[in-house]
């Protein structure tokens, strides 16, 4: 099946499936998933595209998500893009997706002339540090 990338709007149809990616993620990482309060998040963010980007990776249905910030860096001397999340549904893992969305990112981050890219990676994910690595 073919992957698409997308920007989440608020009025999406991906907007539930977006939610239940980030639940999934959170429970993957022992963190409490409240819907109510990852869905607030998550409208907030693809409310205000000037700052924020969630960008949605579909082959049938949603299969991988990440989420991004343009803030003010001082590390950076400009803009960054923080890069907050990034999940892909465990069943299709390892077939491209998470390095699409990383893609993506690189090239919003250009776009946006981002002076560089934040992201942060939990212990004992050797999968996402490859990833991050390989792309630099």
């Amino acid at each position: 099946m073919r992957l698409t990338l997308h920007a989440l709007t608020p009025d999406s149809p991906d907007l539930d499936p977006v939610v239940a990616l980030f639940c999934a993620q959170m429970r993957e990482h022992d963190l409490p998933d409240a819907p109510d309060r990852v869905r607030a998040g998550v409208l907030d963010a693809a409310r205000r595209p000037e700052v924020s980007r969630i960008v949605v990776a579909r082959r049938d249905a949603a299969v991988g998500v990440a989420l991004m910030h343009l803030l003010p860096s001082i590390e950076w001397g400009g803009r960054a893009l923080w890069i907050e999340e990034l999940y892909v549904a465990p069943e299709h893992r390892r077939s491209g997706v998470a390095r699409a969305l990383l893609g993506e990112a690189l090239r919003y981050a250009r776009e946006q002339g981002a002076a560089g890219i934040d992201l942060e990676t939990t212990p004992g994910h050797a999968a996402a540090e490859q990833l991050y690595a390989q792309a630099g």
